[in-house]
């Protein structure tokens, strides 16, 4: 018998013993049960931390370089880019918030859009799927904080996930826009954003949003200060 295994990568170092130990320990007792007798393990378990600005100058040339399962660790600092991710690796990006719970280098990790009317702060592109951004504030873009158009397929829509992070003064189409994808959106300040106000889920999309607060933002037209839900965006 041949037994594959291997921790989803995360800083969480504890999925090794989980996945590697526990779970190779319950498989072997269950081989030995019904009289498998040699039993080969294969472990997948690898994955890299990546540092900005350690290892690459931004944030965006360390997500082009990573590979499924890494982590990318950002120092504090403002960090002048619009993030395109578009592929479907699962990573891990953090300020780093995410290793010790300090809240403050969530005001202190600042990804600045330079007020572009064209590019968000961060974008979420057809394929990106189970990327999680956590402990940055997203800010000044003319056209989004965050924008999410991950699929056009209703039987394929993706799932990423922005936590523990302040999104504000963006305009255009406001904080957060998603279009035909699945957006998590847990323990964020959504807050001083224009245009279509702070939240718009349209297209056959779902946000899941918790633990937030969505607070001084404006809309025009049908878009209000909130949360707007409609079935187009043009």
């Amino acid at each position: 018998l041949i037994i594959a295994t291997g921790a989803r990568a995360s800083l969480d170092l504890t999925g090794p013993a989980k996945v590697d130990a526990l779970g190779v320990y319950r498989q072997l007792q269950s081989c030995k049960r019904v009289g498998i007798k040699r039993v080969i393990l294969i472990s997948s378990l690898y994955s890299a931390i990546i540092t900005v600005p350690g290892d690459y100058g931004t944030i965006q040339e360390a997500i082009n370089a990573s590979v499924d399962g890494d982590s990318i660790s950002v120092a504090s600092g403002t960090y002048y880019e619009n993030i395109e991710i578009s592929n479907d690796k699962r990573l891990i990006i953090g300020s780093y918030y995410l290793t010790t719970m300090d809240t403050s280098y969530i005001s202190s990790t600042i990804l600045d859009g330079g007020g572009s009317t064209s590019s968000p702060v961060l974008q979420f592109k057809a394929n990106s799927d189970s990327t999680h951004f956590t402990g940055f504030t997203i800010t000044n873009s003319a056209y989004a904080g965050v924008y999410c158009n991950t699929s056009t397929s209703l039987h394929s829509v993706k799932v990423n996930k922005v936590s523990h992070s302040i999104i504000s003064n963006n305009s255009g189409r406001g904080g957060v826009q998603i279009e035909y994808s699945n957006l998590i959106l847990s323990d964020v300040v959504i807050k001083n954003n224009s245009g279509r106000g702070g939240i718009v889920v349209t297209y056959n999309s779902h946000a899941d949003v918790s633990n937030s607060i969505i607070e001084n933002n404006s809309g025009s037209g049908n878009y209000t200060a909130g949360i707007t839900t409609t079935t187009y965006a043009d």
